[in-house]
């Protein structure tokens, strides 16, 4: 059985900002996943004023894997993911839901950091559906 394409691909990592973390068994759903992340996750923080662009590709599951952990403050976020189209910003240290992206859609995420406070940073896996999967994303 041929494992099915990686579904995460980084275009654009100033300075190192990301790392793409080759295939790897995802035990939770049976399927292979791709993975990106800041750079020395969880064990070192991310670097200042780094900036960072990552696509994935459906039929797929975007999934941030704990722990999550981007620069905030009471009224925002200092550090962040932004979610395109919407611009959604995600930081802070509570991981974001499950991001399910259709067959022939993508979702583009653009990480930022300031020059100042730095955490732990993130992780992102990609799962690859199935057809019964696909389904159920469309149908929602």
């Amino acid at each position: 059985m041929s494992e099915p394409p990686a579904c995460i691909s980084v275009l654009d990592s100033a300075d190192g900002a990301l790392e793409l973390v080759g295939a790897h068994s995802a035990a939770a759903v049976g399927a292979v996943a791709a993975a990106v992340q800041t750079s020395g996750f969880p064990a070192q923080p991310y670097a200042s004023n780094a900036e960072a662009t990552f696509v994935v590709t459906g039929p797929a599951v975007a999934r941030f894997e704990p722990p999550f952990d981007l620069e905030s403050y009471s009224a925002g976020c200092h550090d962040a993911l932004r979610v395109l189209p919407d611009g959604e910003q995600l930081c802070g240290q509570v991981p974001p839901s499950d991001i399910a992206v259709a067959t022939g859609e993508t979702l583009r995420v653009e990480f930022s950091s300031d020059d100042s406070v730095v955490r732990a940073g993130f992780r992102l896996s990609c799962m690859p559906l199935t057809t019964e999967e696909q389904g159920e994303v469309v149908d929602e």
